[in-house]
């Protein structure tokens, strides 16, 4: 029997692109970097053979500045989104967690299959802009970024043309695992 767990985001909708830059502290690597080699080895030891993340979770760095989401009575949900390509910073993010993965069946230890999620509910959700800025006139009154937008994306599925944008867009990360993954596979090749 193998046994799975839901793998907790550290950076709800952030943990792969890059965040508001007031959200990440100077940082430019998610602060899962730090963490999950030790998560993973633990993950072994208790006999977890899967780990399902939520990767693009409710879209936040999916679509910025320009790319953002924008309000629309007319769109699906309340807002218009295009989907774009993903950003370097993410595809690296992602690349390093299957690099992290791979790592951790090192020296005979236990694969773990990653099971990514693309998106999740809030995804589709009416858009919310968190990233407070000074407003232009009156600075005590606060003002929001529309360059950062959670949720708002439900455009990228309702709409036919752009869903397929979306998927395929989406779909260019390596969403199936290698065969080095899977559990019982003798296969360390990356080319799986």
């Amino acid at each position: 029997m193998q046994v799975g767990v839901n793998y907790p985001w550290f950076d709800y909708g952030w943990d792969f692109g890059l965040a508001p830059p007031a959200w990440r502290e100077g940082r430019s690597t998610p602060r899962w970097y730090a963490e999950i080699d030790n998560h993973l080895r633990l993950f072994q030891d208790l006999g977890i053979s899967v780990v399902r993340w939520f990767i693009l979770a409710d879209g936040l760095t999916y679509g910025v500045g320009d790319a953002a989401p924008v309000p629309d009575r007319a769109a699906s949900g309340g807002w218009r989104f295009d989907p774009p390509p993903l950003s370097a910073e993410f595809i690296q993010h992602f690349d390093e967690l299957l690099a992290r993965f791979e790592a951790a069946r090192a020296d005979g230890r236990p694969a773990i299959q990653l099971l990514p999620v693309l998106i999740d509910f809030h995804f589709c959700e009416s858009g919310v802009r968190p990233v407070e800025k000074l407003h232009p006139v009156r600075p005590r009154r606060p003002a929001y970024d529309p360059g950062w937008v959670k949720q708002g994306r439900a455009d990228a599925l309702t709409d036919a043309t752009k869903r397929r944008r979306f998927l395929d867009r989406c779909c260019t990360l390596q969403v199936a695992p290698p065969k080095s993954f899977m559990p019982g596979s003798s296969s360390t090749s990356r080319s799986g």
